[in-house]
């Protein structure tokens, strides 16, 4: 009997073929087990990106359906503008005038015994519109494109303004996840103060559960949030033109902003910038090219023809020329209607103009007071009323642990305190948000391009209070000090001196001619002036980045009260100071500045201060400059 080999059934040479084969299907395995791990890892890493403002700004100017339908209507418009300006199609008429209805065909042949002047007819006629009446066609396609091009751009403003709203609500229901997640701590510790109490007899069971309750009802709100961020995520994948299953991230944190709005400046911009009004305008001057062309009908149009008619060969042919001419003789019903119908739409259009522009300044106002006041709130809130809200929590958690207050005094200190935490997180979303109302009304685009293709970057020499600095030659200089001190005895071949320094301080007069030793001219950016140094500082923490090297003036101006201003200088020329203030002003939205010529010697000189130091001795008089 043969010895069966070693292995099995298989020979040697089949097995290692088998384990081959077996390693080389674990390995494809394991290839696409880490090819679905990553294709089902995708979403989620990209939903874990963190959303920043002006990229999402520029995507939806970009991808937004409601844009493209408006750029294609616009584009469409312009169009008809060469249409309107053409000449009408002219008429060619080609006909047979036979003679005779004994024979359906007479050209050069005879009927009765008589050549047949039968003939072929041949005319070509164009109507030519009363001057004017062609431009005038024209002027009103051109105002209508106009109007939807306008309207594009009001639809590009009303659709970023709403991608800043959503991407501010999202901001704010994940920040109230995380206050939830804070606040569940500290109602952790009074449950833990509650059962203590209970455990050593000192408390009923009823004040455990009361504490764990409250602890549920956080969670239930936490899932009232999620349950908002998944419907601001459809609406903002909507408004980006994404689909509405497509992953979105978490929003950056919330910043500091400075606003530094002026109502009268914002309304000025709005009426002479904002893409409604210029539409509505438009609308008014297509009326007002209506009412001409409605006027150029009492005139008539004109048609020219020309004919050829080649008769049979007895006869010869014949050509002519004709003008046909329309009378409007019923002027009474038709064109002086039309006149009046198109006056009545140009006074509805001047109507509709100034009901916009009503419009427009009370949203102004609306937005201006609600951010304002989110300011006053959002500080009440911060400097006030959440630190005593939590000084006092605490106190009635420390009087609860002893005994000496009741469960639900902590309890009801702590549901103000979370309540206050919300309300300013609210406060500051509504201020950011009537900020990007502000911005869509004053046409203040700060992410992506402008909608008249420029990015819009506004400068004004306006202080945070209203009034504009009064230039530096607008007051003499003040009365000149001297302080007199003795110093002690001179040294040996000095003999003995006195010194003097006089302090000249032009406080709003123009500093004196700059001397050889002071250098050449330079400039300084100045910011607009706060109330609070705290302000300022938030405003020179932005420029710092920069390596502007910022810094802060203070100035108590008679009857205005102590101001702070951001200063950057050591600029070499104009333009140089100009660009730096335009790249701070890009990414500080709303901040004010003006560019002022200052010495090279130093913020004395740029300030319009004047230290002279006067030395009189044994070896002569030396004048200095600091």
């Amino acid at each position: 009997m043969a010895k069966k080999r070693r292995g099995g059934m298989f020979p040697e040479g089949d097995r290692s073929g088998s384990d081959r084969m077996a390693a080389s299907l674990l390995q494809g395995s394991l290839i696409l087990l880490v090819c679905v791990m990553f294709l089902i890892a995708v979403p989620v890493f990209a939903a874990e990106e963190t959303l920043k403002l002006p990229d999402l700004i520029r995507e939806a100017l970009k991808n937004n359906p409601e844009i493209h339908v408006a750029e294609a209507r616009a584009n469409a418009s312009t169009h008809k503008i060469p249409q309107a300006m053409s000449l009408a199609d002219p008429m060619f008429m080609m006909g047979y005038e036979n003679e005779g209805t004994d024979s359906p065909y007479t050209f050069g042949r005879e009927t009765k015994g008589m050549p047949a002047d039968s003939r072929w007819m041949f005319s070509l006629s164009q109507m030519f519109p009363y001057p004017g009446k062609l431009a005038l066609k024209g002027e009103m396609a051109t105002y209508d494109a106009e109007s939807l091009k306008a309207m594009t751009a009001a639809t590009k403003l009303a659709t970023e303004v709403r991608v800043k709203e959503l991407f501010y609500d999202l901001q704010l229901a994940y920040t109230n996840i995380d206050l939830l997640t804070d606040q569940a701590a500290l109602f952790s510790r009074v449950e833990d103060a509650a059962l203590a109490r209970y455990a050593s007899g000192m408390a009923p069971q009823q004040e455990v559960l009361m504490a764990q309750t409250e602890k549920y009802m956080l969670l239930e709100r936490e899932e009232m949030e999620k349950q908002k961020i998944q419907s601001l995520k459809a609406m903002l994948n909507a408004a980006l033109g994404r689909d509405g299953l497509s992953p979105l991230g978490r929003p950056e944190k919330p910043q500091d902003t400075v606003n530094n709005y002026r109502l009268d400046e914002l309304i000025k911009m709005s009426h002479s910038r904002y893409p409604m009004i210029k539409s509505r305008e438009k609308m008014a001057s297509a009326a007002e090219a209506k009412i001409a062309m409605a006027k150029k009908e009492y005139y008539p149009d004109i048609t020219i023809g020309a004919g050829y008619f080649a008769r049979s060969s007895q006869f010869p042919d014949m050509w002519n020329v004709t003008a046909t001419i329309n009378i409007p003789i019923f002027y009474r019903t038709k064109q002086r209607e039309a006149v009046l119908e198109a006056e009545a739409s140009l006074l509805e259009a001047r109507r509709n103009v100034e009901a916009t522009k009503l419009m427009t300044s009370s949203a102004l106002r609306d937005n201006h007071a609600m951010l304002k006041s989110a300011e006053n709130l959002m500080a009440l809130y911060r400097e006030g009323l959440i630190p005593k809200a939590y000084q006092g929590f605490e106190l009635a958690l420390a009087g609860y642990v002893t005994g000496k207050v009741e469960a639900i005094t902590a309890i009801t200190r702590l549901k103000a305190l979370i309540e206050y935490e919300f309300l300013y997180w609210k406060q500051y979303t509504d201020g950011q948000k009537a900020a990007a109302r502000l911005d869509g009304l004053a046409v203040i685009t700060d992410y992506g391009a402008d909608v008249n293709g420029k990015r819009v970057l506004q400068t004004s020499a306006v202080t945070g209070d209203g009034e504009k600095p009064a230039p530096l030659s607008a007051a003499p200089p003040t009365e000149e000090k001297t302080v007199k001190r003795t110093p002690p005895e001179a040294t040996a071949g000095q003999g003995k001196g006195r010194f003097e320094i006089h302090a000249t301080s032009f406080v709003s007069g123009t500093p004196p001619e700059a001397t050889a030793d002071q250098g050449k001219e330079r400039f300084e950016i100045h910011t607009a002036s706060f109330r609070e140094k705290r302000q300022a500082e938030q405003v020179m923490k932005k420029i710092e980045p920069f390596g502007f090297s910022p810094r802060i003036e203070m100035d108590d101006p008679p009857g205005k009260g102590r101001r702070f201003r951001v200063s950057a200088g050591g600029f070499e020329t104009r333009e140089t100071a100009q660009e730096a203030a335009d790249q701070i002003a890009g990414k500080i939205r709303g901040l004010k500045y003006w560019i002022r010529a200052s010495a090279k010697n130093g913020s004395q000189a740029a300030a319009g201060d004047r230290l002279t130091m006067v030395q009189a001795g044994a070896t002569g008089v030396d004048r200095g400059r600091r």
